[in-house]
This record gives C-alpha cells, structure tokens and sequence, in this order.
C-alpha cells in the first residue's frame, strides 16, 4: 500500500511523520527504547489536508493545523493570541494622540535593525542546546526522502538519504523576514496610535501571500529561498542523525504504514 508523506515534525528524541489522516509519533527514552503511537487527525484538519488546493485561506490553515498540536492550556493560550492582539490594536487607539506618528516616537531605521537583530538571535540559538533536535530533524528529512524516492522503510536505504529536504518549513523563513520587514516599513507611516493595527493588518495580508505563492508555486522551486533554505539545514536546523535517530524515525513510519488509510497516494 502507497500513502501520501504530507511532511512531518521533530523535536529532541521525538519524530513525527504524518499523511493526510494520521500522525504517527515515534520517541525515544534516555535508555534507547523506542516506543509509536499513531493518532487520527480530527476531521476538520483531515478535510484542510485533503483539500490543499481549495481556496481557503492559507493562513486560516497553518493556524488550525499548528493548534491542533497543542493540548490543554497551550491550545487555549494559542487560539486566544489572534484576539489578544486585536485587543492591544484597539487600545493603543488610546495610549498616543490621533495626531502623532510613529517616527516621532521611534526610528523607524531602530525598528527594522532592532527586528533582524532578534531574527539573527533566534536562528543562532537553535541547535545549540546540549541536547539539541537538529539530529532528529536529519532524521525526519531522510526517512521521508527514502520513503518518498524508493517507497523503502530499509534502515540501509533511509541512512543514504540526504538530510537536506526541499520541502523544509525553513524554506519560508526568507519570505516571513522580507514580509515582517515590508510590514513593519508600511506601518511605520502610520499614526503612532494605529502602528500596532497597521502592523498586524499588513503582516496577515503580507504572509497570505506567502503562503499562496507556497501553494501555486513553491519556494523551493524559487531559487533564491531554495537556497537559504539548504543553507539553513545545512548550518542551523539539522546535523547527520546516528543510527537511534534514524531507527525511531524509521519506526514513526512503519507504524504510520501500517494503520489502514482510506485516502491512498
């Protein structure tokens, strides 16, 4: 039986390889034991998944589909982050006079060079941890790139993969710094008690178009993300796996194979 790989996730000593109605989660303990477990997509993500190319709004996607990641409290505080942020849009209505504009209060130059500082800062941390997820993610990369070219499950095959995927998220990290940075450029023209509103009504606009252009094009067929994406792989979000990284994603998507699939690729 063919599935459709519609991509996955890691994080330290936990791979995730998922299709378009099941998620299967392999992890790891301290002690090598490696342990699956294989969960159904709720229906309205599965109906989002199979659907990839009817015209619902790619924002509106990539937050139903990272919420439901979340459990608990972290999905309640997820949903409510939108709100919060028309919240404090609507109140700094008040917090500045109607007549004052945001390049009286802050550089606009000290903005856009104070954002990409943080951009750096947060790229430079990952993978820097003791125990890092960047071996994990190798992980991932290949056994999805082995299952994708040969249809093989084969430890043997899934080790001379490539750790480098062209389908990466990271491949949007380029287009969400040059939007922020357009955003934040648009906003900065704005009154100083409408810059959060402005900010945020151009970054949702700025980043659907991200995400159309991810969706009719791919940006891993643009040259110019393609290749920061590789770069990013390459120095910052993955390392070569050993042999326990690439048995638990090859467990991850054993178990996914096995689990009857309605929706075959």
């Amino acid at each position: 039986m063919s599935i459709k790989i519609l991509g996955g996730h890691s994080q330290c000593r936990e791979i995730s390889i998922s299709s378009v109605e099941f998620v299967s989660t392999a992890k790891c303990d301290e002690n090598g034991k490696i342990t699956c477990q294989v969960k159904s997509y709720p229906p309205v993500i599965a109906f989002l998944r199979r659907h990839r190319r009817w015209p619902i709004p790619g924002l509106i996607r990539l937050m139903i589909v990272i919420g439901s990641q979340f459990n608990g409290k972290q999905r309640w505080l997820y949903f409510t982050t939108p709100i919060s942020m028309l919240i404090i849009a609507w109140t700094q209505r008040f917090l500045f006079p109607a007549n004052l504009k945001i390049s009286q209060v802050v550089s606009p130059w000290q903005l856009w060079v104070d954002s990409l500082i943080l951009v750096v800062i947060l790229i430079a941390l990952l993978g820097r941890k003791k125990e890092s997820f960047t071996t994990w993610h190798g992980a991932e990369h290949m056994v999805i790139g082995a299952y994708d070219r040969y249809g093989s499950t084969e430890l043997e095959i899934i080790a001379k993969q490539d750790r480098f995927h062209p389908k990466c998220g990271g491949r949007l990290l380029l287009p969400f710094v040059i939007v922020f940075v357009v955003g934040l450029s648009l906003s900065t023209r704005a009154q100083a008690n409408l810059f959060f509103g402005t900010l945020l009504f151009w970054e949702v606009v700025l980043v659907e178009l991200v995400l159309l252009v991810d969706r009719l094009i791919g940006w891993d067929k643009i040259p110019i993300t393609a290749q920061a994406s590789w770069l990013l792989q390459r120095y910052v979000t993955t390392r070569q796996p050993g042999e326990l990284e690439l048995r638990t994603a090859q467990t991850a998507l054993i178990e996914l194979l096995r689990t009857p699939h309605k929706y075959l690729g």
